[in-house]
């Protein structure tokens, strides 16, 4: 007989494997709640316990917790149990305690390195389009910008990233209170044709500046979600016009395109399918 003493004990009620331990309750509430969280609409006790892999009594209880801590909710008439609203709260919570730079900054970083163009993240700050992350090319020579510099949005590739997905009246009440004002002989400033670059944005997923801003600067932009689906940021890749010809333009979209979606599943975001963008 081997006699167990209080030590082992102890080490027995607290190892993770052990039946009942604290650890052990928490490991399977929480397989419970991502399991309720797996379907796409309210699920029985048995589902519940099946997707689990729990005795259903097991499970019983633990839904019992979680509902009484606020994680779940039970449907009073059928029984059935869905995720509860205080977790969308702490998801809120946690995306306003992400720091987007943070997030962006190895993904810059890596593209910066892969194709020694400058690279950046680029918010909306009332009308204009603010640099709040910036990884520059080593070339000789490149987009020069700083944290803090500012642009418009009409004919930046991050600003028309920043512009397009918003909901039509905000985009007409920016047209109204920002004109758009010529840069270059590029620079789109008919309204309709503006609305029209808007929609292949949309269409296309990324956003192209040939010479609209400044004669000699090609950028390419892709939206950055949040975990909700909104666009809060862009990222945007530019260079000289002779680097970034026809040529390395699929290389540069898929560089933005794939960073962009990191940043975004990073934030909460899922990642989308987006077609082949047509050159």
């Amino acid at each position: 007989m081997h006699i167990v003493n209080g030590i082992e004990a102890d080490m027995d009620a607290t190892h993770p494997s052990a039946p009942g331990s604290p650890m052990q309750t928490v490991e399977r509430a929480l397989r419970v709640l991502e399991r309720v969280a797996s379907f796409p609409r309210p699920a029985s006790l048995t589902e519940v316990a099946n997707a689990a892999g729990l005795h259903p009594s097991t499970t019983y209880r633990l839904l019992g917790t979680l509902v009484q801590t606020g994680y779940i909710t039970r449907d009073g008439r059928t029984g059935f149990y869905r995720l509860a609203l205080k977790l969308l709260r702490m998801a809120h919570a946690l995306e306003d305690q992400m720091d987007i730079r943070a997030v962006a900054l190895p993904v810059m970083e890596r593209i910066a390195a892969q194709e020694d163009e400058t690279v950046s993240l680029v918010i909306c700050t009332g009308s204009v389009a603010v640099v709040i992350e910036l990884v520059q090319s080593t070339q000789m020579i490149r987009s020069v910008a700083s944290v803090g510099t500012d642009g418009p949005l009409h004919c930046t590739a991050a600003g028309k990233i920043l512009l397009a997905w918003l909901k039509q009246t905000e985009i007409h009440a920016h047209l109204s209170e920002a004109p758009l004002v010529r840069y270059t002989a590029r620079t789109i400033t008919d309204t309709h044709l503006f609305l029209s670059e808007l929609e292949k944005v949309r269409t296309k997923g990324v956003a192209f500046s040939r010479g609209e801003y400044s004669y000699d600067l090609v950028a390419i932009a892709g939206p950055i979600r949040n975990a909700r689906g909104h666009v809060i940021a862009a990222l945007s890749l530019s260079g000289p016009t002779q680097r970034l010809g026809p040529d390395r333009r699929p290389a540069l979209i898929n560089a933005v395109r794939e960073g962009a979606t990191w940043i975004s599943a990073s934030l909460g975001n899922r990642p989308l399918t987006v077609d082949s963008v047509m050159q």
